[in-house]
């Protein structure tokens, strides 16, 4: 049964969170996978903005987890990694780990090294559990092929899925800087990057959260939270039912499910720590019509129709539906 623990923290600091770890780790995973010696961490950055306003995840929380595994094992090499973020400008990860403070980790803890996966050195998988990436392979930067991989991601609103956690959080270990290219598939998508990193420990920042229009230019929800969980399915689907949302709803949650990636049944979970209705607060979202008109913006280009009527038909799609948020 994979276990999710919901702990709450009054307390931000670092060495509050790292105390929080020293506790609750160990009742949810087996620390001696950081005997290895290569660690990935891979927070949310999809924006150059600080914590605060509920984008990205908090430094101190990736930080409390650096001190943890040098604990264990301070001969470890680990990798802090982002990609590339197009939001009509492109931020490099150099300028992301800047403007949210991880550029000062690198400069604590000599075996820290932070990575732009988008001009490191690539590597194509090639595995018969992929589906979307079946004919052509994964491209995927070389840092993380092998080594225990960690995902610490943000508690969210998506306009596009609803909501976006664990699972999503690995959509940015694509290095392109266009990664709109893959938001018709993204269930596939994520599915098989999440089929590949298999991420053994799974962290949500509900430390304060966004709502509304997620998941960059939505509004911060304060939530006192941390969602620690052993599996990304079953930590996503306890993040989004902690926001009103039903993981059933959500679908790449769905298809991560189906795909046997994770339990998506909140009662087959085993809850460790607060009790989700004690937790649970709604959090504001787009109205209904407007999500499934961005829904169908993105399935009309898998339609069978010229290439210029999709897109023409899919811009105006979307279009009309941020202006009915």
């Amino acid at each position: 049964m994979p276990k999710v623990a919901l702990i709450r923290v009054e307390d931000h600091s670092y060495e509050a969170v790292y105390q929080i770890f020293k506790k609750w780790l160990s009742q949810i995973i087996d620390p001696a996978i950081f005997q290895q010696s290569k660690i990935i961490i891979k927070p949310n950055l999809c924006a150059p903005l600080l914590s605060e306003t509920g984008a990205t995840t908090d430094v101190r929380i990736v930080e409390a987890l650096i001190a943890y595994i040098n604990e264990i094992n301070p001969s470890a090499t680990i990798f802090v990694v982002e990609s590339d973020v197009n939001s009509g400008v492109i931020y490099s990860p150099d300028m992301l780990f800047l403007e949210t403070g991880y550029n000062q980790l690198e400069k604590r803890y000599s075996n820290v090294k932070l990575v732009d996966l988008s001009r490191s050195s690539q590597t194509t998988i090639n595995n018969e559990g992929l589906k979307h990436f079946k004919e052509s392979g994964l491209s995927l930067a070389n840092v993380l092929t092998d080594g225990v991989f960690v995902s610490v991601a943000k508690l969210k609103t998506s306009v596009h899925e609803r909501y976006t956690g664990i699972l999503k959080n690995q959509f940015g270990c694509l290095s392109t800087s266009r990664k709109d290219q893959y938001h018709p598939y993204l269930s596939k998508v994520l599915t098989d990057l999440n089929f590949v990193l298999e991420p053994k420990l799974c962290i949500i920042d509900g430390l304060i959260g966004m709502e509304g229009l997620g998941p960059t230019a939505g509004k911060p929800k304060k939530m006192n939270l941390l969602i620690i969980g052993n599996n990304p399915v079953a930590t996503d689907a306890v993040g989004a039912t902690v926001m009103g949302i039903n993981p059933k709803r959500v679908t790449h949650l769905k298809a991560a499910a189906k795909r046997e990636l994770g339990e998506i049944d909140v009662e087959a979970i085993e809850v460790l720590g607060e009790r989700i209705q004690n937790v649970k607060e709604k959090f504001k979202f787009i109205n209904e019509i407007s999500y499934q008109l961005l829904r169908l913006s993105f399935a009309v280009v898998r339609w069978p129709l010229p290439k210029g009527v999709k897109f023409f038909i899919a811009k105006h799609l979307h279009n009309l539906a941020r202006a009915l948020y």
